[in-house]
């Protein structure tokens, strides 16, 4: 059952994406809580600006059914850190909740980063709420992982030497939280949907707007499932719905095909056909893989990567699909490949050998598991897909010992509640396809839909999006239905070094 591990399983990389709770009676119990004692505090952005805000440490259960209930775990605790930034407009409305993506991305890191300026755009609207997500960023425990994985960079890099290298520091890193008498199994959207309603609670607000991207979006779908009655809003960028494992090739297929057909635009005599050159090449790699030596990144002079048909599906599938400076350069490589350098993709598979990621990222990622319809369906269409067959879940997540909720879990999530969904035609990550089939369910959606848009691209890609986010925030039903986005690539550089 193949997956795109794309933002699924390493923070990075698998920028990573798990999944929602069976909303019957037990979920939709309101977690009990205490009132948050917020502190005032100065926020420091990493450019060195600094806001007024609040700031508090907030426990929650474990297991908060199991605390209800008074059950084994009802003593084990999370300790979320929460920020709070007070709304600055005349009208606000209810508090803005911002979900980061992942599974594993840390809110109040990218609040410090690149969404300083979002959040502080956000207050307008309403009071925005901060949360590292349980086993994440700031939030105790932060579920890290001491070791990575470390593929042999002259083997040939298959699914099953993938799986295999993976085993080892898995293990080690369930080991070590499980010592700690840490419950894997906690940690998954349930729980998460879970821990954002006794902020809830604990702030005494009557409902709550969602603002999420990637994994974040899951998320929020997994709240609005369970305590549908609490959500005003929700703003979706880059949608990953319930059942989105495993990541279809025809998805990813047609992202290729959309690139091809701008660089053909852009560049007619350089790149007139770039997936029947990548089937080329992954064909002749097939027969012969090649042997490219390439500077370590790491230091310590040039490495030899064996590089092969795998390994370029795997560097498309987990790092240029859902990155526009790397979409940019692939024509280039493309170019440079059929004239023998395969240098840059080696490059980048070399650091993907290296991977890594924290137990949260795949507590989450197990705990989600894989929709068997969608698996058979991704297993049919591999064999003639570019980007072909991924790793299962169910084989990478063995050694995390986290069983997938399953059940209905994995249905379309159905609501009237207003939703805008931001979806990219070029996002191999989280393709605009499925916001599309998420947005059939949720009667009161808009779908922004963003021509040319990566999954890097989703916020920041063109300034008139966060100008529909502020529409809709504002509730107004949004003036736009789609924005376009414009293109440039890289001109191709040759090397030789490969044989």
């Amino acid at each position: 059952m193949p997956v795109s591990l794309s933002c699924r399983m390493c923070s990075c990389v698998v920028l990573g994406i798990a999944l929602v709770c069976v909303a019957g009676p037990a979920a939709s119990q309101a977690p009990t809580a205490a009132g948050i004692d917020f502190k005032a505090a100065n926020f420091e952005a990493n450019d060195g600006r600094v806001v007024a805000a609040q700031v508090a440490n907030f426990k929650v259960p474990e297991r908060h059914e199991e605390n209800r209930t008074g059950g084994l775990n009802a003593r084990a605790g999370v300790t979320l850190r929460v920020w709070r930034f007070t709304a600055t407009g005349s009208e606000a409305g209810p508090p803005i909740v911002v979900l980061a993506g992942g599974p594993g991305g840390a809110a109040i890191g990218a609040t410090r980063g690149v969404y300083f300026d979002l959040v502080q755009r956000f207050r307008a609207h309403g009071d925005v709420i901060i949360a590292d997500q349980r086993g994440t960023g700031e939030s105790k425990p932060s579920l890290a992982c001491d070791t990575s994985a470390d593929m042999a960079a002259g083997e040939s890099l298959t699914i099953e030497s993938w799986l295999e290298a993976l085993r080892p520091p898995a293990a080690r890193c369930a080991r070590k939280w499980t010592k700690k008498g840490t419950d894997l199994a906690a940690f998954n959207s349930s729980e998460s949907a879970n821990d954002i309603e006794a902020i809830r609670e604990a702030i005494g607000a009557d409902q709550l707007s969602l603002w999420g991207i990637s994994y974040g979006t899951q998320l929020a779908l997994t709240y609005m499932r369970q305590y549908p009655d609490r959500v005003a809003r929700a703003v979706l960028h880059g949608v990953l719905p319930p059942d989105g494992f495993p990541g279809l090739p025809k998805s990813r297929d047609k992202v290729l095909k959309n690139l091809a057909k701008l660089a053909r635009k852009a560049q007619p005599a350089l790149y007139p056909d770039l997936v029947g050159s990548l089937r080329t090449i992954l064909a002749d790699l097939a027969d012969s893989p090649r042997d490219v030596v390439i500077d370590d990144p790491r230091g310590g002079g040039p490495v030899t990567v064996r590089f092969g048909e795998y390994e370029l599906q795997f560097v498309l599938n987990l790092a240029v699909l859902g990155s526009r400076g790397l979409m940019r350069r692939l024509p280039a490589w493309i170019a440079a490949m059929e004239s023998g350098d395969y240098a840059g993709p080696a490059a980048v598979g070399l650091e993907l050998r290296r991977w890594s990621t924290t137990a949260m990222s795949m507590a989450v990622t197990c705990a989600t598991g894989e929709n068997p319809k969608r698996a058979r369906k991704a297993a049919k269409q591999a064999p003639r897909s570019v980007t072909g067959a991924q790793p299962s879940i169910e084989d990478a997540c063995d050694p995390w010992g986290v069983d997938p909720l399953g059940g209905e879990t994995l249905e379309p999530v159905s609501s009237s509640v207003p939703v805008l969904l931001a979806a990219g035609t070029l996002d191999g990550t989280t393709p605009f396809a499925d916001a599309k089939s998420v947005s059939r369910k949720l009667r009161n959606s808009h779908l922004l839909k963003l021509v040319g848009a990566t999954h890097s691209d989703l916020v920041h890609g063109h300034a008139d999006i966060l100008e529909v986010v502020d529409e809709f925030l504002a509730g107004s039903v949004p003036s736009r239905k789609s924005i376009v986005l414009g293109w440039n690539f890289d001109l191709p550089t040759m090397r030789t070094e490969a044989r």
